[in-house]
């Protein structure tokens, strides 16, 4: 069974990311090597990672646009904030609202799991925190 990287994607206006058109639900194949020099297509696992290679508005004054997209793990490679694959599916097209939602459950998820220990609950630091807990079967302790 295949496994596969969930991640996101960028695009210019027209779905078009290095002069190449994409479309929704196709899996495209590339044979390079290197990272985004018509090679391996990129890829942020985190949404708003997608920023740092894209504008949220152009210089001609279009929107970029996003999609939710999956490659195949023996085909990825993880350079710094991105990936880059030779095959990517691009799953479904995302508004600016999808983006920011899937942030906001991306950064729950990294504060759910900030905890260190067995059985620990949560982590919290400065004004009004409420918790945080270390060690095997803490609840918490609070600073701030």
């Amino acid at each position: 069974m295949n496994k596969y990287i969930k991640g996101y994607k960028a695009f210019g206006k027209g779905f078009i990311c290095q002069d190449k058109q994409y479309e929704i639900g196709k899996t495209y194949v590339e044979m390079g090597t290197k990272m985004c020099e018509k090679g391996l297509m990129h890829f942020c696992k985190k949404p708003f990672d997608v920023f740092n290679y894209y504008p949220l508005i152009d210089n001609k004054g279009n929107i970029t646009e996003f999609a939710r997209v999956k490659s195949l793990a023996t085909e990825t490679m993880e350079e710094e904030d991105k990936c880059g694959s030779r095959e990517l599916t691009i799953i479904d097209k995302i508004t600016l609202k999808d983006l920011i939602g899937d942030e906001v459950k991306t950064l729950l998820k990294l504060c759910k799991n900030a905890t260190t220990g067995d059985k620990a609950h949560s982590a919290t630091t400065g004004n009004m925190a409420h918790s945080a807990t270390t060690g095997d079967k803490a609840h918490s302790a609070t600073t701030g």
